[in-house]
């Protein structure tokens, strides 16, 4: 049962319907991260509704989930966003992945009282993200901030000898990339070099060539959906350090644009590939490959949590009121208030950005070498 074709199939005569809209880039250059969010969307409210729906005291609501296309346009976010809300009457809004996509979101949701449940952002703290002066906005993932001590202290502890790092990244993430700098100095590593590129460059050689002069011991790809590439990059350049990024893409998808098991020699992520799965991971997984019959995209997994943390706190408050639910969410601050496929999860961001509205839960480490890849451990979420 698709989703979208909710009234044709789930609609039992004695159900009311809450509609819950979605809005990704499901064309152009990021079409596949769009898609696979969708595609985890879909996939958790049609399991809702073959249970029988959302309860919310004492009545059951089935969900009618309608996905958008933000074309990874600003623009074209705001007009899907006013669609889903004046025309569709979405309850709650899940979505982008840019800051200016997430902004022009707001700027609908804002103004209608509608819930928004923001799925990423490229810059944490930016226009766009979670602050006490956007009290309707949830991030439904963790902060991309949060991660850098993580790979950090792995890094400390597997690569000992260490001292210094190259940090890499698209120039429209500086405040991440500062970031990263500045945690790497708090661990005692020296920055080598901090070299930003547009988004759109196709020839990372020169990108490279530059950081390889500098001869740092490691590689650091901050917030990149391309690590692949970019450690393909490097690997061409002869360089034989440790590569890291904490990307939660797939590990078997940067083998596969890394240039092959060769270039995976010394490498982590924050990724997590199938074989790695929880048992709650594999149901998604099993879904998917019955729907869809497509290789399963670990970043339905992201989108999958972020519903489902909709739908605990939903139930836990008893209300379909986007404030009241804004408010219970950021009052769940304790280990395992939430659950998550990656495990006990809870809100944080008080300290750091203004309000406890960010998602916070298990990080997972994973190796590549040599072609094989390599779950480690999950690491505690430690944002405040």
């Amino acid at each position: 049962m698709s989703a979208t074709s909710w009234n044709a199939e789930a609609s039992d005569g004695n159900s009311d319907t809450v509609v819950i809209g979605g809005i990704m880039p499901m064309s152009g250059p990021m079409t596949l991260v769009g898609q696979t969010w969708i595609r985890g969307w879909e996939l958790y409210w049609e399991k809702v509704n073959e249970e029988g729906g959302i309860k919310v005291g004492d009545k059951r609501y089935k969900v009618k989930f309608i996905p958008a296309d933000g074309k990874f346009s600003a623009p074209a976010t705001l007009q899907a966003a006013k669609k889903l809300i004046y025309k569709d009457k979405a309850k709650f809004i899940f979505g982008e992945i840019t800051n200016p996509g997430a902004y022009a979101i707001q700027s609908v949701t804002k103004k209608a009282g509608v819930l928004h449940l923001l799925s990423w952002v490229v810059n944490p703290g930016e226009k766009g993200d979670v602050s006490p002066q956007s009290p309707m906005v949830i991030r439904t993932t963790i902060s991309i901030t949060d991660t850098a001590p993580i790979d950090y202290d792995y890094l400390r502890e597997a690569y000992p000898d260490i001292r210094s790092v190259a940090i890499v990244g698209w120039d429209n993430t500086m405040p991440v990339l500062e970031h990263a700098r500045k945690t790497a100095e708090k661990f005692g590593y020296e920055v080598k070099i901090l070299e930003s590129f547009p988004p759109t460059t196709l020839d990372l050689v020169p990108v490279f060539t530059k950081v390889l002069a500098h001869k740092p011991d490691a590689i650091y790809a901050p917030n990149s959906p391309t690590a692949g590439y970019l450690l393909k990059a490097a690997r061409s350049l002869g360089f034989k350090g440790v590569f890291f990024s904490d990307t939660p893409l797939d590990p078997d998808v940067i083998l596969l644009t890394s240039g092959g098991p060769e270039s995976s020699v010394h490498e982590f992520c924050n990724g997590l590939n199938v074989e790695s799965a929880t048992e709650a991971m594999e149901d998604v997984v099993q879904r998917w490959k019955k729907k869809y019959n497509e290789p399963f995209v670990t970043d339905a997994w992201l989108a999958w949590d972020g519903a489902w943390i909709l739908h605990q706190v939903i139930e836990k408050t008893g209300t379909l009121d986007g404030k009241e639910i804004a408010k219970a969410f950021e009052s769940l601050t304790n280990p395992g208030d939430l659950k998550t496929l990656f495990g006990p999860a809870r809100m944080a961001g008080k300290k750091e950005f203004g309000a406890n509205r960010v998602l916070a839960r298990p990080v997972p480490i994973t190796r590549m070498d040599n072609g094989k890849v390599t779950f480690v451990k999950f690491v505690d979420s430690q944002a405040k």
